[in-house]
């Protein structure tokens, strides 16, 4: 069959997430064609992301392509699926995925053929480049996608510590030097 990623939309994606789903995405694309990943919408706009008509299509190019990764913002409940067969674009099929679970929780059921091990890329990925968009759904690989989880959350936890430490630290200062 072929390495393959699936994604059961199960209601419509409301405005507002779509919005963010689509600015993420379009930043992922850009992203990945700048580090040299060829990749065309298969539509007859050749659009790749429209925010406007409600669809996200996009594939690798002639040897790099596969099947088309396609989601629209109203649901048609149908079981979707894409297979990559781990061509180069099958990173920004992960990344998008992860931002489209990040926006639209509880709206599609995704799942892969690989193993959370697999993902971690695209999340660290999406993490610099985004910061956003980075846990893993738990479908994927239940055990793997936790413990990945688990760190990303202590991590973020710990980046916040460090942001409200230095505000604090500065606000001290700036009391410090104003009594002097």
């Amino acid at each position: 069959m072929g390495y393959t990623h699936y994604f059961k939309q199960t209601k419509d994606v409301d405005d507002k997430a779509w919005e963010q789903i689509c600015k993420f995405t379009k930043k992922i694309l850009k992203q990945e064609i700048e580090k040299g990943i060829p990749l065309e919408s298969n539509g007859t706009s050749k659009t790749m992301v429209s925010k406007k008509s409600g669809f996200i299509n996009f594939n690798g190019v002639d040897d790099d392509s596969y099947e088309t990764f396609l989601v629209e913002q109203r649901s048609d409940k149908q079981f979707n699926f894409t297979k990559t067969a781990r061509r180069p674009y099958d990173m920004a099929v992960m990344r998008t995925l992860l931002i489209i679970e990040h926006f639209a929780p509880q709206h599609f059921d995704i799942g892969s053929d690989g193993s959370a091990e697999e993902w971690i890329p695209a999340a660290l990925e999406n993490k610099k480049e985004l910061n956003t968009g980075y846990m893993i759904p738990e479908r994927i690989d239940e055990v793997g996608a936790k413990e990945f989880n688990i760190k990303m959350r202590d991590m973020e936890i710990t980046e916040k510590k460090e942001k409200l430490d230095k505000k604090i630290e500065n606000k001290v200062e700036t009391k410090i030097k104003s009594k002097l």
